[in-house]
């Protein structure tokens, strides 16, 4: 169906709870799976933008501060963007 998705494209999701926002494709299932008869991508994107991190935070803490949120979306909730991963 939509060739031109392919993984590494960043794109902008249209509806939902995260509408408006940037991810990167990780996998697209052209043909979709049996849980997903129809097509769909995973994709990584910033939950929120990144919160300040200084030297004296622990691991934990940066981790909550700079959270990626990592979800399977229909192509068709997708528009591409202009920028690639190269």
């Amino acid at each position: 169906m939509v060739k031109f998705l392919k993984s590494g494209k960043v794109v902008l999701i249209l509806s939902g709870r995260f509408a408006g926002r940037k991810a990167v494709i990780v996998k697209n299932f052209d043909e979709g799976t049996g849980a997903k008869p129809y097509p769909h991508a995973v994709i990584a994107g910033i939950e929120r933008y990144p919160l300040k991190i200084t030297k004296g935070m622990g691991q934990k803490r940066i981790a909550k501060r700079s959270r990626m949120t990592v979800g399977g979306v229909d192509m068709d909730l997708l528009c591409v963007v202009g920028y690639t991963k190269y």
